[in-house]
């Protein structure tokens, strides 16, 4: 359920006033479909019986692999553009035989969603964003604030390489937006750290973690380059079936397997969250 307090007002009560009901409104429901993914494998039983290099079984290593790129693949679909769930918003299959598509946080998301060149957050409007560009300083944390603003505690932020690089990048110089780069040594182990994995605002610390299925973008007009900046307790996996992995029955000379998961994604309070897109692949 999705509502929100109605804004902050100065009107007093007088003393022995009669009752007046104040207007109210009532809850909006936010709805999300579960989604399947799953790998089905088979392995011949004389893999079975000889001794590969590498692993001493065939069919457990499969069932390995399958399992972690089914979880890569449900990582890969919580960070999917808008648009991308099934009937526009994760509500149920398209078609007969068509696999329910959960709604991605891209979907979940409909206030805080700007590109790295908004000037509403005070970066340079290039051609109202048609290019992709740098992620400023002060761009960032000015939708930290909104965020702030709107009721959340931001403290993750999920980019890519390009992103990671250029959060890294930030000297503390809001206004110049980050024109020196940080390098914090360490001179007893001959060391450089050229990396930032906490970021001090004034809104709190925020983590930056790097994730490699977020899309990193490109140059020129492609805009999918993006940064999630997340209030995580407000976010959650809901899983229904975990993913897990099932033998099934003989098929002749061969044997069969399958690893199956049924989970959906809960984002509560989508003005707490926020998206930064058309950010440059080159930091």
């Amino acid at each position: 359920m999705e509502d929100s307090l109605a804004a902050t007002s100065t009107a007093v009560r007088t003393e022995g006033q009669t009752f007046a009901a104040d207007t109210i409104t009532s809850p909006a429901r936010v709805v999300n479909v579960t989604q399947i993914m799953g790998k089905h494998f088979v392995v011949s039983k004389t893999q079975l019986a000889v001794n590969p290099i590498g692993f001493s079984n065939a069919f457990l290593y499969e069932a390995m692999k399958a399992s972690r790129e089914v979880m890569r693949n449900f990582e890969v679909s919580f960070f999917r553009s808008s648009g991308g769930s099934a009937s526009g918003g994760g509500v149920t299959a398209t078609a007969a035989g068509t696999g329910r598509v959960m709604k991605s946080f891209d979907d979940f998301l409909t206030s805080e969603k700007h590109k790295v060149s908004s000037t509403t957050l005070g970066g340079a409007d290039f051609a109202s964003g048609a290019s992709a560009t740098t992620l400023r300083e002060v761009v960032f944390n000015t939708l930290i604030q909104r965020l702030w603003e709107n009721g959340g505690n931001p403290n993750w932020v999920f980019t890519a390489g390009p992103g990671k690089r250029t959060i890294s990048s930030y000297d503390g110089t809001i206004v110049a937006g980050a024109s020196t780069i940080t390098i914090n040594e360490n001179a007893s182990s001959n060391t450089i750290q050229r990396a930032i994995n906490s970021y001090i605002t004034d809104f709190g610390l925020i983590n930056v973690a790097l994730d490699r299925f977020v899309p990193k973008g490109g140059t020129g007009t492609n805009l999918d380059g993006a940064v999630y900046i997340l209030d995580m307790p407000r976010t959650q996996i809901a899983i229904l079936r975990p993913v897990a992995f099932e033998r099934l029955a003989d098929d002749g000379d061969r044997v069969r397997g399958m690893t199956l998961g049924e989970l959906s994604l809960k984002v509560m309070n989508q003005d707490s969250h926020g998206r930064l897109s058309a950010l440059s692949s080159i930091a």
